[in-house]
């Protein structure tokens, strides 16, 4: 095992081979039946090699190949956790697997293909309504557990991570290129529930303060981009 820095792709990729290995030696061992939070970890230790590779890999389409793996894996456990139970970890895995989705959507889109043809639309429409529904649920897994009410303010440690489930959205929405009005009026809405969240909670400037100063010059932008789109229609 290397103890040098890591300087390009072929070195990376061996480390992260061994690192696999023992990750999977591991698996076999801490199965989900039965070591539900060790298996969890591990996985989440798989998705982030991936992501520690990918910033040694220059080809877009490989790089979105380990994004793709890296949801697949992410996806699957969350549809195999309980939320009842293992709320904490269900929250990660949500969150990491909208954020992966956010990524995978920005590389699509640096990829030199015709973006309106129908099937490069139909799989940037399904990236942004997964990553969407990623965050959507994350959202929802804080609400009131006997009202399902959104609480009016959350705790410190939930503060960044709820608010940038809220920036990502907005983002998603952005960048569709179907139902522009629409999706353009929800990204809208995204920005200003973070602006209008820090307004009540002044606190909660120092959680997000570089994406604050965003949503602030968003909610001034998107209304006059908003009217222009009711104009040309």
């Amino acid at each position: 095992m290397t103890c040098s820095y890591v300087l390009d792709y072929e070195q990376a990729r061996q480390v992260f081979l061994f690192a696999m290995e023992k990750i999977n030696s591991a698996k076999s061992y801490y199965v989900l039946d039965g070591f539900v939070t060790d298996h969890v970890e591990l996985c989440q230790d798989t998705s982030q090699l991936y992501s520690k590779l990918v910033f040694f890999e220059s080809n877009i389409d490989r790089k979105c190949k380990m994004y793709k793996r890296r949801i697949d894996l992410l996806s699957s456990l969350c549809k195999e956790i309980s939320e009842e139970h293992y709320l904490y970890l269900v929250r990660q895995l949500l969150f990491e697997l909208g954020e992966c989705y956010s990524i995978l959507l920005d590389l699509k889109l640096e990829q030199k293909e015709d973006l309106h043809t129908i099937k490069i639309v139909e799989k940037i429409s399904h990236l942004i309504q997964s990553g969407i529904s990623a965050f959507e649920r994350f959202l929802t897994t804080m609400n009131d557990k006997k009202t399902n009410e959104k609480p009016e303010t959350y705790a410190d440690e939930y503060i960044r991570p709820v608010l940038l489930a809220h920036f990502y959205m907005g983002r998603f929405h952005s960048k569709s290129t179907q139902n522009r009005l629409e999706h353009i009026q929800q990204s809208l809405n995204q920005y200003k529930t973070i602006v209008d969240y820090v307004e009540k909670h002044p606190n909660a400037l120092e959680h997000i303060e570089q994406e604050y100063t965003i949503c602030k010059e968003m909610t001034n932008l998107l209304p006059l981009k908003l009217e222009k789109l009711r104009q040309a229609q």
